[in-house]
């Protein structure tokens, strides 16, 4: 018998914010909420921030589109909503068993909760947290390749030997 429900936990790795804080969040299908914007497994909280909060922007190389090591130190004028999102990473949340989870689950953009999930989306079922982490260090090496550093909650990354 077919699943009419999913069990699942968000991938707060799949985004990281200019700040190296994890923003990564799957918006609930349009049908299932009547066009409210919801996000699977998270919360939205805005916080305003600026005028006089000084950031460090890095400039983007114009053929590849990737941040270049140079920085620039800017100081906002105006005061501007910045989103954070907290993620639900002890209770798995429940979503529809529908096509779109089933794509999201097949792409890694939502986690199964537990094996009965994953066999009815056809992925091999991993604990979650060995998911997690494995999403984690993707994330932490993609910042680095693309901003020169490590985000601030990554473990060291070790350098690679090349042949």
């Amino acid at each position: 018998m077919a699943l009419k429900f999913y069990k699942v936990f968000p991938n707060p790795y799949t985004f990281l914010d200019a700040d190296g804080v994890p923003q990564g969040v799957l918006i609930r299908d349009g049908n299932e909420t009547g066009g409210a914007l919801r996000y699977v497994g998270a919360t939205v909280k805005t916080e305003i921030v600026g005028p006089g909060e000084t950031k460090t922007l890095r400039r983007r190389d114009r053929t590849t589109g990737r941040r270049t090591g140079d920085a620039v130190r800017a100081t906002l004028a105006k005061p501007r909503e910045k989103a954070r999102f907290t993620f639900n990473e002890t209770e798995p949340d429940t979503v529809p068993a529908s096509n779109y989870y089933r794509l999201a689950l097949q792409r890694g953009e939502i986690f199964p909760a537990d094996a009965e999930t994953a066999k009815a989306v056809d992925i091999k079922f991993t604990c979650v947290d060995d998911l997690r982490k494995a999403a984690k260090d993707k994330a932490a090496h993609e910042y680095k390749a693309a901003w020169g550093e490590a985000p601030a909650w990554a473990e060291p990354i070790k350098a690679t030997a090349t042949a």
